[in-house]
């Protein structure tokens, strides 16, 4: 609105008069006092710049250093744009004062050629104060600047600009203009570190791949014109030091993209050193990375095998997706564990409110230290969780790094608003919102090429009584036995898995079958040892895999896909799930449940013909009929709606 350019212009106008009148330190000062003040107004590209910061020094700062950083970097912005306001009183005695010129010679050495010279610099420093320094003192510069939103008080100050000699060319109407002030062998500025988007040459900056743009260097090839490399910091109060880097070189060989590259690449080197060794002083609150093609993944870990399967099919998936776009996919896994159940209950009570990059500091309060060293040093672009321990850490931590959060099962508690994806199953019952996807069980992380693998895997594990040719014989049926353990939700009992093993030897006999058995790391002892006894020199077993006292890396993976056939303990959620979802024919023993949510799962996965819910009795006759007749499975398949709700995100 035009009242509103208007009451700016004023504004600026009333605040140049006053400023430029105070002492240094105090116009300071102020400026400084702004900057704190921007930075509570502009909250959101606080934590832009927290998060660029995170992905670029993750290892070298701590949480509460990085805050300072980007303070510092508000304050340093206050600063700069007092003085702009202080540029009609500026002076050469200004710049005597105050500012000091590295390699200035470099200046005349690489006009002598007489096709111009090319400032180029980033948002570092004061860098307008750069191209004003340099008309003071006899280097008049043609600058680019991008067009305001509000006409009146961006010819104001660009009064103040051209009244020290500088020349103001609007962005996207410049090329013509500056092709003409370089063959003149005058010099132009360029500001060339934001990012270029699909326009840009992709080079690694700070650790990741930062759209470039080309022009600068494009109007160099074309003009003949040097290119040095320009970069202003403060050193102290009104004090600054630019330093003019060598001339950018080009290969002697090598077609106009490849010159382009090179000399791209060795500014963005010197931008990089410069930012390293002031961070503060560089633009961290715009999004430099918006179009950068690296992709950076965190799984978060509650330390149940169930959970961390689900959350690595989601990550698989959309790793899978990301990549079909052109993404460059970085996975990574935290292993989340808190310091005491009351810290984790109140972590969750704080949690309700949106903390933003404050959440950080409730982890720091809440997590075991190891937990919080691995988080707070990590940076993503989507965050995976499954389970409720595990969930409360990604709803904490991704709103300090602007992730996109996944949720895997139903977080206890916390809003289902908080997280950009919920996957949650049918029998917890969620509620139809945009955010939510509906699937039919716990998600399975199987695929063929995942259960070939853990075959290979379980052929170095065949017990010596067997012949592993005999029991992978073509015909020769196999059956696929998966055992947990008691739960607070659920009981199994020694008594029920001696009947089940009893059973199991039937259809071994009476089929001509073997048994490939395994238990899980919550199966009591006393079950480990019942099994043992019974099936540890069967020569109907020649696979029998006991975590707790052996455990083999991809041994489920490798009974199910070597088997026709699936006897499943129904404690398991995961497990159930992953067997329905392998295609195999899945007998569930129904166990004893105090659980009316997993009474529900198992007997929505009976209706939908996923599973055969059995007693303890009917558990061999189910075998030998299915055995005998052959009878296809439903494979328990939520891929399609999980993949389409993952293409939302990417």
């Amino acid at each position: 609105m035009w009242w509103i350019d208007v009451a700016l212009c004023g504004a600026v106008s009333a605040a140049s008069a006053g400023v430029r009148w105070l002492p240094w330190d105090a116009a300071l000062w102020l400026g400084r006092r702004g900057g704190d003040l921007a930075r509570l107004l502009a909250r959101k590209r606080a934590r832009i710049g927290y998060a660029n910061l995170t992905a670029a020094f993750g290892d070298r700062y701590t949480p509460s250093e990085r805050w300072r950083i980007i303070q510092r970097a508000f304050q340093h912005l206050g600063e700069g744009a007092v003085e702009m306001l202080r540029l009609p009183v500026m002076d050469r005695a200004y710049v005597k004062a105050y500012v000091t010129i590295n390699h200035v010679d470099r200046i005349a050495s690489a006009l002598q050629g007489g096709h111009g010279l090319i400032f180029l610099t980033g948002h570092f420093g004061n860098w307008e104060l750069s191209s004003i320094v340099g008309a003071l003192v006899g280097y008049p510069v043609t600058a680019l600047a991008r067009i305001q939103q509000f006409p009146r008080l961006y010819r104001l100050l660009n009064r103040y600009r051209e009244a020290k000699g500088c020349r103001i060319v609007a962005k996207g109407m410049a090329m013509r203009d500056l092709i003409k002030t370089l063959r003149a062998g005058q010099i132009v500025g360029i500001v060339a570190d934001q990012d270029a988007k699909e326009h840009g040459e992709y080079l690694p900056l700070l650790g990741r791949p930062a759209s470039v743009a080309k022009g600068a260097v494009q109007i160099a090839l074309e003009t003949g014109a040097v290119i040095l490399p320009t970069f202003i910091h403060r050193t102290r109060g009104a004090h600054h030091i630019i330093d003019l880097e060598p001339p950018i070189e080009y290969p002697a060989d090598g077609d106009e993209t490849a010159r382009i590259r090179a000399g791209l690449g060795q500014f963005a080197a010197h931008l990089e050193r410069h930012v390293a060794e002031h961070p503060d002083q560089w633009l961290w609150m715009h999004k430099r990375w918006k179009s950068t093609p690296a992709h950076a993944v965190l799984m978060l870990d509650d330390g149940k095998v169930g959970h961390r399967r689900q959350s690595e099919h989601v990550a698989r998936q959309y790793t899978g997706l990301a990549a079909s776009r052109g993404k460059q996919v970085r996975t990574q896994t935290i292993a989340i564990a808190w310091r005491h159940p009351w810290r984790k209950w109140l972590a969750t009570v704080a949690a309700w409110w949106p903390l933003g990059a404050a959440g950080v500091r409730v982890l720091r309060w809440a997590l075991d230290r190891e937990s919080y060293a691995s988080l707070s040093r990590a940076y993503a672009d989507v965050v995976i969780s499954t389970g409720s321990a595990a969930s409360l850490a990604n709803a904490l931590f991704a709103p300090t790094v602007l992730a996109k959060s996944i949720v895997v099962m139903r977080p206890s508690l916390l809003p289902l608003s908080r997280w950009h994806l919920a996957l949650i199953p049918a029998h917890d019952q969620p509620p139809a919102r945009p955010n939510i996807v509906i699937t039919a069980g716990a998600l399975s992380r199987f695929d063929e090429t995942a259960l070939q693998e853990g075959l290979a895997a379980l052929r170095g594990h065949v017990q010596p009584h067997a012949s592993t040719a005999a029991w992978l014989a073509e015909g020769h049926l196999r059956i696929g036995v998966l055992l947990g353990g008691p739960t607070p939700k659920a009981v199994l009992e020694a008594s029920t898995v001696e009947r089940l093993l009893a059973g199991l030897a039937s259809v071994a006999e009476t089929c001509d079958g073997s048994l490939l058995v395994t238990t899980s790391r919550r199966t009591p002892a006393a079950i480990d040892r019942l099994i043992e006894a019974r099936l540890g020199r069967d020569a109907r077993c020649p696979v029998l895999v006991l975590p707790n006292r052996d455990y083999v890396n991809g041994a489920v993976e490798g009974i199910i896909g070597a088997s026709h056939l699936l006897v499943v303990s129904g404690e398991s959620i995961s497990m159930v799930s992953e067997a329905a979802a392998s295609g195999r024919p899945v007998v569930v023993l129904a166990p004893s449940l105090r659980s009316a949510r997993h009474r529900r799962f198992l007997q929505h996965l009976a209706r939908e013909e996923y599973i055969h819910l059995v007693s303890v009795d009917e558990v061999a006759p189910t075998l030998e009929r299915l055995w005998r007749t052959r009878q296809p499975a439903h494979r328990l398949d939520d891929t399609e709606r999980l993949t389409t709700a993952l293409a939302r995100l990417i």
